[in-house]
């Protein structure tokens, strides 16, 4: 009788957990969705803004990162293999 109480116990834990995190997640959506344009907004503001790079450099979001030196020999080789197939 002991062990079927005990069970019963930590199903109803699992339930009720279960039910808390649906509830939030429901709660979290609506308040998402009538904030979206609020928080639009400030993503992209974010956005445009100066980030740090790990080597102490800034850069900003829009200007592209210099190529690595493998991206230069993948295009090199990609052209030999486009002119091979022409």
């Amino acid at each position: 009788m002991l062990r079927c109480a005990l069970r019963c116990t930590r199903a109803t834990q699992v339930a009720d957990r279960f039910h808390l995190l649906q509830n939030l997640a429901e709660v979290l959506d609506q308040v998402f969705t009538a904030h979206d344009t609020a928080l639009t907004a400030v993503n992209e503001a974010l956005r445009q803004q100066p980030m740090s790079l790990a080597d102490g450099q800034s850069r900003c979001p829009g200007t592209p990162r210099p190529p690595t030196p493998a991206q230069p020999r993948a295009a090199q080789r990609q052209a030999r293999r486009q002119t091979m197939y022409k």
